[in-house]
């Protein structure tokens, strides 16, 4: 039995009507935490592609990279680099691992950008929306 207090809290707080808990590890990250994670992993694959690219501006390289190690780390442990950096993680809502073929979606929207910046109450972007993930804190 629920009570009103924990009804109004399931449409107040992101994630609460998703399963996952109000505070603390496994609520939804906050926008600034998954912002700042990206910036971390953005700015990791630029140094990364230059190193390889020879050239201090590494132009499509550091995308590429970019891409790279978003679709694989996410495959194997559910973070990037700029996500451990700020404690945060994406989980799939099947509370399986997430397949690569999904990260490669996600990462696929998350480059378009648009999809990022479009969330809804659960600070789900919609590229979390269409593959099934959220990101929360680790």
């Amino acid at each position: 039995m629920t009570t009103e207090y924990q009804e109004a809290e399931a449409h107040t707080v992101p994630g609460v009507r998703l399963g996952l808990p109000a505070h603390g590890p496994g609520s939804v990250a906050s926008y600034g935490r998954r912002l700042a994670g990206v910036v971390v992993d953005i700015a990791a694959s630029y140094v990364l592609a230059a190193l390889f690219a020879g050239t201090p501006t590494p132009g499509g390289w550091s995308t590429l990279a970019f891409a790279v190690e978003t679709v694989v780390l996410l495959s194997l442990t559910g973070q990037t680099l700029g996500m451990a950096a700020v404690r945060v993680r994406v989980v799939s809502l099947s509370r399986g691992r997430i397949h690569p073929w999904w990260a490669l979606i996600r990462q696929a929207l998350l480059l378009a950008m648009i999809p990022a910046l479009v969330t809804d109450a659960d600070r789900r972007g919609l590229h979390d929306k269409a593959t099934g993930v959220v990101v929360v804190n680790a």
